[in-house]
């Protein structure tokens, strides 16, 4: 059992020598070292590695600080949402940096301390994917890109809550923390004197054209019906954001088009 565990090690020997074992090592450490150094400029990003000056991983993730007075709720409470939602929020971002920069073998780690991480391992990686030092400079620059976008969506979470609120009771408001994004909401129609099954029918049928329709806008604002695997149904998911979005007329927008579905099917029936 031994023997076949040293299998790897004696073959990678045979291939590529002590020599080129040892360059494949120091090319992976300099590549880490060029990573964690660049990373130190960039905003809201903490990194961890077991040792700064010759580690050949460094794990990063994204970190914003949130008041307890914008939870609505109880300090832990809070605390145990924040973390699933940086949670949720590093997951997305680990892995558009995966499908922006391919060459730069990133990935999504789940670590018991952190949470989750993105994870730059080039001495696994490197030789299949050829990465170099150009690699990680876009893998940096395209991170700084992104950095701000999670920033202004996280800090408008409470804004697009009390929003969502202020319509009610035509919208609801969903909580979804594995969403990364704004946050999400249903629009509910105004009938009375139906069971509920045709009333969850009208919801279904009026969300289902109010998202074709937001889809349908010329904006930089993504729509989408959610998670694959979610819980909720029926709903409109509000993706990443800019900082000079609106909220405030992203919600009357949905809001008067919901009601203009409503009203129209009333015509028509």
């Amino acid at each position: 059992m031994e023997k076949l565990r040293a299998l790897p090690l004696w073959l990678s020997l045979q291939y590529l020598g002590h020599n080129g074992i040892i360059h494949k090592i120091q090319h992976a450490a300099a590549l880490s070292q060029q990573l964690l150094e660049m990373l130190k400029s960039v905003a809201s990003i903490k990194t961890s590695v077991e040792d700064e000056l010759s580690s050949p991983v460094v794990v990063f993730r994204f970190s914003q600080d949130m008041s307890a007075a914008s939870s609505g709720g109880s300090v832990e409470g809070f605390c145990a949402e924040e973390k699933e939602l940086l949670n949720t929020f590093n997951r997305w971002l680990g892995e558009e940096l995966a499908q922006l920069v391919p060459t730069s073998g990133v990935d999504v780690v789940e670590l018991e301390d952190e949470g989750t991480c993105v994870r730059f391992s080039p001495l696994l990686t490197a030789a299949v994917l050829g990465t170099q030092q150009e690699d990680v400079e876009v893998l940096v620059e395209k991170l700084s890109d992104l950095v701000p976008v999670l920033s202004a969506t996280l800090s408008l979470r409470q804004d697009f809550r009390e929003e969502a609120h202020r319509h009610s009771p035509t919208l609801t408001y969903v909580e979804e923390l594995s969403w990364p994004g704004l946050g999400a909401v249903r629009y509910e129609p105004q009938v009375e004197g139906v069971d509920e099954s045709k009333r969850k029918q009208e919801t279904e049928k009026i969300n289902s054209e109010l998202l074709k329709k937001l889809q349908d806008l010329d904006a930089d604002i993504s729509f989408s019906a959610g998670p694959e695997f979610g819980t909720e149904t029926d709903c409109i998911f509000v993706g990443m954001v800019a900082e000079d979005v609106d909220v405030s007329e992203l919600l009357d927008t949905i809001h008067t088009m919901g009601s203009d579905i409503e009203e129209s099917g009333r015509v028509t029936q």
